[in-house]
Formats: structure tokens, sequence, C-alpha cells
């Protein structure tokens, strides 16, 4: 929200007000301090919303954080997941690699006249 105060600091220090024979003119003095109260009340009520807008902006904050932080635990859960799975993946290849091997032999043993399913 955009505020602009319609009396400065200077504005106030500077202030001529008229004399009269009691001293200052009551009414001019009465009407400045007017303006000046309705600014402060400006002033505050534009300090409340932002102090709110603050507020709401640390519990969005917060929300992300523990977001964030929920997050990064699933995301290392899952990266241990994946790096079994690679292992799997490494172990399926060498028993696919083991097979072959041993029906090599085995194709060898049956040409060389051997059964190798009687072979204790």
């Amino acid at each position: 929200m955009d505020f602009k105060a319609k009396i400065t600091s200077k504005t106030i220090l500077n202030k001529p007000f008229s004399k009269n024979v009691k001293g200052y003119d009551a009414l001019e003095v009465d009407k400045f301090l007017d303006q000046v109260a309705l600014d402060y009340l400006a002033f505050e009520k534009v300090l409340l919303e932002r102090d709110d807008y603050i507020a709401k902006l640390e519990i969005l904050i917060k929300k992300h954080r523990d977001q964030t932080s929920a997050l990064e635990i699933e995301n290392a859960k899952y990266r241990k997941r994946l790096e079994n799975i690679k292992d799997e993946g490494k172990v399926s290849i060498q028993n696919v690699e083991y097979i072959r091997r041993i029906a090599a032999l085995e194709k060898e043993l049956y040409r060389l006249g051997f059964d190798p399913s009687k072979i204790k």
C-alpha cells in the first residue's frame, strides 16, 4: 500500500503560526495538529498492515522450509533406493553372465559325452 504523508518532519519543524495577544492562534495550531494526527493514524494503519503482511510471509517461509526439509529427507530415501536398484542391476547382469558360462560348460560336457546333471 502506497502512502504519501501530507506533512513532512521539515514542515512540522518550520511551520510558522500567526501570533495573537495570548500567543499563537489556537485555531491555526489545532488545524495543524489535526493534520499531524491524521498522518500518524495513516502511518499506524500502514505499519499494522505491513506487520500483518510480514507475519504472513514468515509463516509462509516456515511452511516452505518445512516442506523443503521433508522433500530433502524423501529425496535422500529415494536416492538410497536407487543405489540399491543400480547394485541389483549389476548383480543380475553378473548372474546372466554366469548362466551363459554354465550353459557353455554344460554344452561342452555334453559334447565330451558326459551328462552334467549326473555329475556330483
